[in-house]
């Protein structure tokens, strides 16, 4: 499959045992196209995520006192970097320079929506800098980035974002910064987040206490899990399980 034909997404994850017959051959021929041959010069619409040395370090083709040693990892198994000790290596790229973009795989470059509204020149330079977001706001003025958004192909609500001139963007305040400011940085909220991952609509409310677990036995071992009424207790403020237990069934 080349890089100017169709991209397949798989909606679902299969192990290659597991991959349906009807998915084997597009699969594998989507995993040629990713690797790449080690060839040619990198194009924007390219998916190739393959192994290279880091041998762009230097700049021969402007001085030959820049010259870098390769780096380059051995059969690729994070041994520790081998140097190639040549000073002047045919195997050296040229840099890229700007206003050339530096290749991405197109999996994970902005879109152009994305890419318009962000800047380059805007950087965070310490937390009080996000809470500036909140508090005073966004000064829209990147006529440049304005320019570019009408010549691409928008809705007439993203036009209407994007040609706002100087005005105001100012983000609502997170309930969660509401409450603390700091919370974030706490381990409850850390582990919050955690556990929420990136489907909240798979978390269930405990309606059975102890824990027991729903996995094969056989497989992973006794039901029990090894969260234990104490070690809840010991989050609950003076409560116990069954003050904050009983109310959550109701």
């Amino acid at each position: 499959m080349s890089s100017r034909q169709l991209h397949l997404n798989f909606l679902l994850a299969y192990l290659p045992s597991q991959t349906p017959p009807g998915l084997k051959d597009l699969r594998w021929e989507d995993l040629l196209s990713i690797r790449g041959n080690g060839k040619g010069e990198r194009k924007p619409y390219d998916r190739i995520y393959d192994y290279a040395p880091y041998n762009d370090l230097g700049n021969l083709d402007k001085d030959s006192d820049l010259a870098r040693l390769v780096l380059a990892v051995l059969h690729f198994n994070h041994l520790p970097v081998a140097f190639t000790g040549i000073r002047i290596d045919p195997c050296s790229e040229s840099r890229i320079e700007k206003p050339h973009p530096v290749y991405i795989p197109r999996d994970e470059t902005f879109e152009e929506i994305t890419a318009t509204l962000s800047s380059s020149d805007i950087s965070f330079k310490c937390f009080s800098d996000i809470d500036k977001l909140y508090s005073d706001g966004v000064l829209l003025k990147d006529e440049e980035h304005n320019d570019e958004a009408e010549n691409m192909f928008l809705s007439k609500i993203m036009k209407q974002v994007l040609s706002v001139g100087e005005k105001l963007l100012k983000y609502e305040i997170p309930t969660i910064i509401k409450r603390d400011r700091f919370a974030w940085l706490r381990d409850n909220e850390f582990s919050r987040q955690a556990l929420v991952g990136v489907n909240p609509v798979n978390i269930e409310i405990l309606k059975e206490f102890p824990i027991l677990s729903k996995l094969d036995h056989a497989v992973y071992g006794p039901p029990e899990l090894a969260i234990t009424k104490e070690l809840i207790e010991q989050e609950l403020n003076g409560m116990s399980v069954e003050e904050v237990f009983i109310p959550i069934c109701l």
